[in-house]
């Protein structure tokens, strides 16, 4: 009984640690990166999931909204 119970173990534990490995040598999606120029001249990137959202520059510290991104391909509504 004891000898099952530490097989199972060490299954969950190597399938565990195999799926964690798994997911780290997967390529991350790529998403698009668009550029929002401050009125300091700083190039800030943003994602597309981030447009119409508040931020801040790091160097002026001044407010802005990422301005929102056209979809390229993008079916049109009649």
């Amino acid at each position: 009984m004891e000898i099952v119970l530490v097989i199972a173990i060490v299954l969950a534990v190597a399938g565990g640690g195999g799926f964690f490995i798994w997911k780290r040598v997967q390529k991350p999606k790529e998403t698009p990166t668009f550029y929002y120029h401050c009125e300091c001249k700083r190039k800030l990137r943003y994602e597309a999931r981030q447009a119409n959202h508040k931020g801040i520059c790091p160097v002026c510290r001044r407010q802005f909204t990422f301005p929102a991104v056209a979809v390229a391909g993008g079916k049109r509504r009649s």
